[in-house]
């Protein structure tokens, strides 16, 4: 293998996820979504002094990266996943979702309503499988006429 370009982020600053994504605002673009965390601890207790996404657009077929913007979030973002143009983003234990604007992301929808960390999304047509540390998983539907995420299942029993 051979490193064909090269990103370094500030001191002490580590990427938690990242998620390939093209919106629908640019969608000839393809662009690679990085969450970090600056000084992350995990022992005894998580911490961290500040939590990141990262947007870097790829440019000649892969082979470059540019940095586009970095967006301050209220919690370390552990899973993203493209969704009808548009990115979500696990942070913490809120299903956020974002459109690309020209110097930030643009939040569009978020529910609070997921009890644990998020780990993974996953999408198949408008349904949104979310897995979580504690609480195993959840189903949720995006109306977009009520700009609303909807729970219509999860597991009752705790994984923990």
């Amino acid at each position: 293998m051979k490193t064909i370009d090269l990103i370094e982020f500030e001191e002490n600053e580590a990427a938690i996820s990242s998620c390939l994504c093209s919106f629908l605002s640019s969608p000839n673009d393809t662009y690679l979504i990085v969450g970090t965390a600056k000084d992350l601890k995990l022992l005894p207790h998580r911490s961290y002094s500040s939590a990141n996404i990262v947007v870097f657009l790829l440019k000649e077929n892969g082979t470059k990266i540019e940095f586009v913007f970095k967006q301050p979030i209220d919690d370390i973002a552990l899973a993203f996943c493209e969704y009808q143009g548009k990115l979500l983003a696990g942070i913490g234990s809120n299903l956020v979702l974002y459109e690309l604007g020209k110097a930030h992301l643009l939040k569009k929808c978020e529910t609070k309503k997921i009890t644990s960390t998020i780990t993974q999304i996953q999408t198949n047509g408008q349904r949104i499988l979310v897995s979580t540390m504690n609480e195993s998983f959840y189903f949720l539907r995006h109306k977009i006429s009520e700009n609303q995420f909807y729970i219509f299942a999860d597991d009752v029993i705790p994984r923990w």
